[in-house]
This record gives structure tokens, C-alpha cells and sequence, in this order.
């Protein structure tokens, strides 16, 4: 299985360049919010992988406002074991303007180094 891989990018390339056209008078913007859907779960299910994050984030950032809470939410559920990881994550989030994010991952990681007695690192 492709995972939604297919489905989400023929729909955003039809998308951006204005061929896809939903027909339904009744409904206001429906072919921007299939777009933003499959894009959602698709950036969603790419962040919550061990080595692709960074690329979902990419994915949930471009679908605002719901794709930056939707990352918040993700990254702050993110388990972060190395420092390296740690830098990766703040520099991801600053990058997409999750602000929050960096803050608390920085406070997690000086609250680790102050625990093992290196309070300069803190």
C-alpha cells in the first residue's frame, strides 16, 4: 500500500494548478478542503515516523491553520533521546514558526542537563 501517498499528491497537483473542480453548488470550497485533508493525515502519518518527521511536518505546515496545531500537538508527543535529536526538533519547529515547541523542548533539555549535574549545558 502507498500509504495515501498516490491520492495525496495527484490531489495537490491537481489542486495547484486549478484542475480540480468539484462540482456541488451547495458547498462552498470543497476541493480545498479534500486537499487539506489528505494532506493533513498524510503529513500526520509522516511526522509520527521515527525518520521521516521533518518531512510531515513540511506537509502539516503548508495546510494553516490547522496543519502548524495539528504539528504542536504531534512534536510535543515526539519522544526526544539524544541531544542531536533535541537540536533537530527546536531548529524544524523555529523553522515553521512553532515557537512553543522550541521553548519546551529547550526546557526539557536543560531540565536533563541541571539532572545530570551539568548546569552549565542547562
Amino acid at each position: 500500500t502507498d500509504n495515501g501517498w498516490f491520492a495525496t499528491h495527484l490531489t495537490d497537483i491537481l489542486y495547484q494548478c486549478g484542475k480540480l473542480q468539484i462540482l456541488d453548488k451547495h458547498q462552498t470550497d470543497v476541493t480545498c478542503r479534500l486537499r487539506n485533508s489528505l494532506v493533513l493525515e498524510y503529513g500526520s502519518l509522516l511526522l509520527e515516523h521515527r525518520s521521516l518527521w521533518a518531512a510531515g511536518l513540511s506537509y502539516l505546515a503548508a495546510c494553516a491553520p490547522e496543519g502548524p496545531r495539528r504539528a504542536e500537538l504531534l512534536l510535543e508527543r515526539m519522544p526526544i533521546h539524544t541531544e542531536a535529536k533535541a537540536m533537530r526538533v527546536a531548529a524544524e519547529a523555529k523553522k515553521h514558526g512553532l515557537l512553543g515547541v522550541v521553548q519546551a523542548v529547550c526546557a526539557v533539555q536543560s531540565a536533563r542537563a541541571l539532572w545530570r549535574g551539568a548546569a552549565g549545558a542547562a
